[in-house]
């Protein structure tokens, strides 16, 4: 009782804390509680300490998952004289040791103690990790805190439009090298700061939104560290400034879609004079396409330095871009099961494409992720066959009834039946070698655009196929989803086909290693 008052206490304290420092500076009648005080309070203030405090409670929750699976799936070892399995004991799957290990990584624990719920405190800031994160959030939140209160901030305040004062003085950034009609007349030059500072405001309010979104998958994977709060104090600083500039060297909207990447026009109305090249006149408005264009600078990483780079003309290394077109990903959605909505949210494991999918953890996959073992396990193995053989042979082979690489193995390779080794069906291998050297259109393009000559003849030797087999089997993703499969296979071995064992180390498996 006194550790979880404790612990309630350090939860509260960083909260205790803001909620005193504004009372204070209301009360001394420093701040009024306004909109821009209040958007700084909770959205640069407090919501870093909820995303740090939902971290602690995802790994609490993921953590009781673990300890369920391995219960149920008996991936933890037994004691030595045959007892119930010791809390947080070992186990030779290493997928498994992983996904544990990852959530008590940064405890810095005694290795010798074992890995289990009771060692986690119930709540947040009762352990070193969340305060070093709180600690290295903070320039993430002073800059926030800036960046919300130029969004908020009435513009009248912000310009100082009718009073003496204004709290965002012209700067060299924002009015360095107009010219000289512009600075001498003062509506003018108070429209084009206008400008500029509103577009400093959406690009911030862009990057902001893009930092929520990296904070929101960090957290889904369990991966925020103190790096995730620096990329995103750097992304933010990076996307004003150079909106900025890019603003002052080509305030027409209209002149940025000519230089865009999907472009090949050039820049048109962007002159080496960059501000010099405007009249008081251009100088008053700011275009509607601006508006979009400078949140889009703000939310796409890299976009505008990418733009700024094109417009420069500065000579670097391109991309290869002709093969992309040979070279697209595979949607989720050509994977039984999963629909558009189930692709979405697999994305926020960084699951974005059937290869993806294909080399992920299925242990990791069902504890960090709504979905059960056997569905993951599913997906991961019909991934791993599409990947391999491409997505127009594995529609073909699914209408053989080939779904997954465990079909295909089986299809292709002997099995141990009743004690003995039985070669695998010579029409059925027939069939499964047909199907892989089908051709196909997308194959064709392809070698037609690159010059890669006519289709490889379909492969007929015994010993050829089985050297295929080989290949296609023994990548290291596939050995580990059949290690997890195997394992929990063992759990229903009476209820598994009569006289049948294929396991990870059947003969079938051993006469391939040794080939």
């Amino acid at each position: 009782m006194k550790a979880a008052s404790v612990g309630l206490l350090r939860l509260l304290a960083p909260f205790a804390v803001l909620v005193v420092v504004l009372w204070l500076l209301i009360h001394m009648d420093r701040i009024r509680p306004t909109l821009p005080v209040l958007a700084c309070s909770f959205l640069a203030i407090a919501t870093p300490m909820i995303i740090i405090m939902i971290r602690h409670q995802i790994r609490r929750t993921r953590v009781a998952m673990i300890e369920l699976f391995a219960e149920s799936f008996g991936f933890l070892h037994r004691a030595p004289q045959g007892g119930d399995k010791p809390p947080g004991g070992s186990s030779d799957n290493v997928s498994f040791e992983f996904v544990r290990g990852k959530y008590f990584a940064d405890l810095f624990l005694d290795p010798k103690e074992p890995q289990v719920l009771s060692r986690i405190p119930m709540f947040a800031m009762s352990v070193s990790s969340d305060w070093m994160l709180l600690l290295c959030s903070l320039p993430y939140m002073l800059l926030t805190c800036f960046g919300m209160y130029l969004v908020f901030l009435p513009a009248q305040v912000a310009l100082g439009l009718g009073t003496d004062v204004a709290w965002f003085e012209p700067s060299l950034l924002l009015l360095g090298g107009a010219p000289t009609d512009i600075l001498a007349d003062k509506p003018a030059l108070a429209a084009f700061h206008a400008n500029a500072l509103t577009v400093a405001a959406l690009a911030f309010a862009g990057a902001y939104c893009f930092t929520l979104r990296m904070f929101l998958r960090a957290v889904a994977v369990f991966d925020l560290s103190p790096l995730t709060f620096l990329r995103a104090f750097a992304h933010m600083v990076l996307s004003v400034a150079i909106a900025l500039v890019v603003y002052r060297t080509a305030p027409d909207a209209a002149t940025i879609w000519g230089v865009m990447p999907w472009s090949d026009a050039p820049a048109t109305g962007a002159t080496s004079g960059g501000a010099q090249a405007q009249t008081p006149v251009e100088a008053t408005s700011l275009g509607y396409g601006w508006v979009a264009i400078a949140f889009a600078f703000g939310f796409v990483p890299d976009s505008a330095l990418n733009y700024l780079l094109r417009l420069s003309r500065i000579v670097h290394k391109s991309v290869y871009s002709e093969l992309e077109v040979h070279c697209r990903q595979i949607p989720l959605t050509v994977l039984d099961g999963i629909d558009h909505q189930i692709a979405f949210r697999l994305e926020e494991a960084n699951v974005f494409d059937v290869q993806n999918l294909a080399t992920f953890n299925p242990i990791m996959l069902h504890v960090e992720s709504p979905y059960g073992i056997y569905q993951c396990i599913d997906w991961i193995a019909q991934a791993q066959l599409c990947t391999v053989v491409g997505p127009e042979r594995f529609l073909l082979l699914k209408s053989m009834n080939i779904r997954t690489i465990f079909d295909l193995e089986r299809a292709m390779l002997p099995m141990e039946l009743d004690g003995q080794m039985a070669q695998a069906d010579p029409a059925l291998r027939g069939a499964m070698a047909a199907a892989l050297a089908t051709d196909c259109t997308r194959s064709t393009k392809t070698r037609t655009a690159l010059g890669l000559g006519t289709a490889p003849a379909p492969l007929t030797e015994a010993a050829t196929l089985d050297r295929l087999a080989r290949v296609i089997l023994d990548d290291l993703h596939v050995l580990r989803l059949r290690q997890v499969w195997a394992q929990i296979r063992d759990k229903f071995a009476e209820t598994a086909l009569p006289n049948e064992r294929f396991r990870n180390d059947s003969p079938a498996v051993k006469q391939l290693d040794a080939a």
